[in-house]
């Protein structure tokens, strides 16, 4: 998805939103904006690199992320102070941003990720397109099918 959406027609928008299925991944969900709104406001210096420690911590070190001290430390780590992580973590930006997000997850019936909904329309994922490759063809074919390119 991250070289489809690198590589995409600008005329395309492309927005993520976190999965929020379960507890865990609501907090996995609110790593997620508060990693973005502190990225946009320049707090976090290096918003890919935290996303790839995201990544390393859940799936390589086994550290599941199932706690605010946990995550806050994560964010440290990468030079967020303890005060600009509470203030971000518990805003009304984020927590906003949460709510629609789940709003969307429930009304497009997602449980499986990635899923990707075209235009409000359609909704896909890699194994109902038979693969990530056949994925990324389908988006393309719903794209121009919608007039978004």
């Amino acid at each position: 998805m991250n070289k489809w959406a690198a590589e995409k027609d600008p005329a395309v928008r492309f927005v993520r939103i976190p999965a929020t299925w379960n507890q865990a991944a609501v907090l996995h969900a609110q790593i997620y904006y508060t990693q973005d709104v502190l990225g946009r406001n320049g707090t976090l210096k290096d918003a890919s690199g935290f996303h790839e420690a995201v990544f390393a911590e859940f799936h390589q070190r086994g550290n599941r992320l199932t706690s605010q001290t946990a995550i806050q430390r994560l964010f440290e780590r990468y030079g967020v102070s303890e005060d600009d992580f509470n203030k971000t973590w518990g805003s009304f930006e984020v927590n906003t941003r949460l709510r629609q997000g789940g709003d969307l997850v429930r009304r497009y019936g997602i449980t499986a990720v990635p899923a990707i909904v075209v235009n409000g329309k359609y909704r896909t994922t890699a194994a109902d397109a038979g693969g990530y490759d056949e994925l990324l063809e389908l988006i393309d074919e719903l794209t121009v099918r919608e007039g978004l390119r």
